[in-house]
């Protein structure tokens, strides 16, 4: 195997079947250590058993190296606060601010009825309401 000067490996066929016979042999043996806990710290379990299956080690700490996204409790947030910082709301308690924002938040996946024809303007003033939750 060579390198060329942009870091792209150029194998061979008879490279690319052993690496497939190679990582086909580590998952067999990964499989065979059966579920862990799942109190177990990932990090830690690759870090042990890593040189076992240095592929999926790799293919491992890529994986479990993401950043989960905190996007949508984010936007929960900010509709919380919008509800508190309006005058008219601030009153509400917390297990009723917490209710608004689950209905507002599922709103779209609610089914409330069957599907029937809408006047326009019964649903414009019904999503003033909403964004003024």
């Amino acid at each position: 195997m060579k390198l060329i000067p942009c870091q792209i490996k150029v194998t061979t066929a008879l490279q690319d079947e052993s690496l497939v016979n190679m990582i086909q042999l580590q998952l067999a043996t990964f499989r065979s250590f059966g579920r862990q806990t799942t109190d177990i710290n990932i990090f830690t379990w690759w870090r042990e058993h890593g040189q076992q299956f240095p592929d999926l080690a790799t293919l491992a700490r890529m994986v479990h190296s993401i950043p989960a996204s905190s996007v949508s409790s984010e936007r929960l947030f900010s509709k919380a606060g919008l509800i508190f910082g309006n005058a008219l709301r601030n009153r509400l308690s917390g297990e009723m601010v917490e209710k608004i924002l689950v209905v507002k938040a599922n709103m779209d996946k609610l089914l409330l009825g069957p599907p029937t024809e809408i006047d326009s303007d019964e649903t414009d003033d019904f999503d003033d309401d909403l964004d003024d939750i």
